[in-house]
């Protein structure tokens, strides 16, 4: 399992446009690529939010993130505070591959559709994280509640997650 390590990076200046986009006020100059994760400090937990599109000029970043849609979002999350994955923020690319557990199992909801594959394992401070592919990357809190079955046999994981999760 891997502990994930968020490093701060900047933090949330405005709203940008019309469909809840962010400007954020970069540390430095940091490539950023859509499609990855990035984290927005709450109660001084790090919470993740997908990268739906980015662009990056100097030390200035618009951002719109999955789940952020209206301007009135955008600008509830000002002054946050912007991170990483530390091995992202330090242009190391992801993660290494060690021995992460549920890495390429497959999840299943209870009633039976198909949510993707893990892709990697998070251990942030007392909660885990999946991290799933399949029509979307999801980060879904591993909760032994929300756990119904683990076929070690199929590499399967079934969960019953709460309603409304997988569309955040």
């Amino acid at each position: 399992m891997t502990s994930l390590k968020a490093k701060e990076c900047g933090h949330v200046s405005a709203a940008h446009g019309v469909k809840g986009g962010l400007k954020v006020l970069l540390e430095q100059h940091i490539d950023l690529q859509k499609g990855t994760w990035c984290f927005l400090e709450f109660q001084k937990k790090p919470v993740p939010f997908f990268m739906e599109e980015c662009s990056v000029s100097d030390d200035v970043a618009i951002l719109k993130l999955r789940g952020v849609e209206t301007p009135e979002q955008a600008t509830a999350l000002r002054g946050k505070t912007f991170m990483l994955e530390e091995n992202l923020a330090q242009s190391k690319g992801l993660l290494s591959d060690q021995d992460l557990g549920y890495v390429g199992f497959e999840v299943f909801l209870i009633e039976g559709q198909l949510v993707g594959e893990v892709t990697n394992v998070y251990d942030n401070s007392g909660q885990t994280l999946l991290e799933v592919k399949g029509k979307e990357m999801y980060l879904i809190p591993f909760h032994e509640d929300w756990l119904e079955e683990v076929d070690l046999g199929r590499k399967r994981l079934t969960l019953e997650v709460p309603e409304g999760l997988l569309s955040l």
